[in-house]
């Protein structure tokens, strides 16, 4: 290897290294606490170098926030095909949460980052159009699912489809809050995974004409792909 290929590949580990000291602080701390000196200082970087990096922490915090935003819309866009109905897109959108978030902290992260960066979220990408934010792409999705199913006739014609893809959103959000404000010790991501299930069952069975097959619900991301 030549001492090109070697500094760019010690930038990238150190990029890496500075991301993954900044998630630990997060989960730890909240984003809110969490300064440029402390991630330096967890990563076993000087502040200088740190900066070399990462202009200030907002830029950091919003690198973190799209690759993981990226990350679930790439699982996403790789499985929808055109023609699916809406029952199945809903239930793609659950197995690629479970396979890009499900046996992670990543989702407490990525909220807890939107909170500091934007006091708001979600309802504010939820009204405001931002088409580069996941949670309003992620909207959208929803939005045309449920339509589908309403065309199809697998869904409650009298529904609004914009306001069951809010609700959906609106919910995860407030869960994943209420599990990002539990000591670390005490977290346990497949608790908020029978949560966020919870929440699809009901919405589900109250949009749906007929009680719906949910057994993609109950389904891990290993056994959906195995399926």
């Amino acid at each position: 290897m030549g001492i090109t290929e070697r500094k760019e590949r010690e930038k990238m580990e150190r990029r890496i290294l500075i991301i993954n000291s900044a998630k630990e602080l997060i989960l730890e701390y909240g984003a809110e606490e969490v300064s440029m000196r402390d991630i330096a200082r967890k990563a076993e970087l000087s502040k200088a170098t740190l900066y070399l990096y990462f202009p200030n922490k907002d830029t950091l915090f919003r690198e973190i926030c799209d690759e993981a935003g990226n990350r679930f819309m790439g699982c996403l866009g790789a499985r929808l095909k055109s023609g699916l109905p809406g029952m199945e897109i809903i239930r793609l959108f659950w197995n690629c949460y479970l396979d890009i978030y499900g046996e992670s902290d990543d989702m407490i992260v990525f909220f807890s980052m939107k909170r500091y960066l934007a006091p708001n979220y979600p309802f504010l990408f939820l009204t405001a159009g931002n088409n580069c934010d996941v949670t309003y792409k992620s909207y959208n999705i929803l939005k045309d699912a449920v339509s589908r199913g309403i065309d199809e006739g697998s869904f409650d014609p009298d529904i609004n489809a914009g306001a069951v893809a809010r609700s959906v959103l609106l919910l995860f959000s407030n869960i994943i809050e209420e599990a990002a404000k539990l000591p670390k010790d005490v977290r346990n991501p497949a608790l908020v995974i029978e949560e966020l299930r919870k929440i699809f069952r009901i919405i589900l069975n109250g949009i749906t004409v007929e009680r719906p097959d949910q057994s993609f619900l109950s389904a891990s991301a290993e056994e959906e792909r195995n399926a």
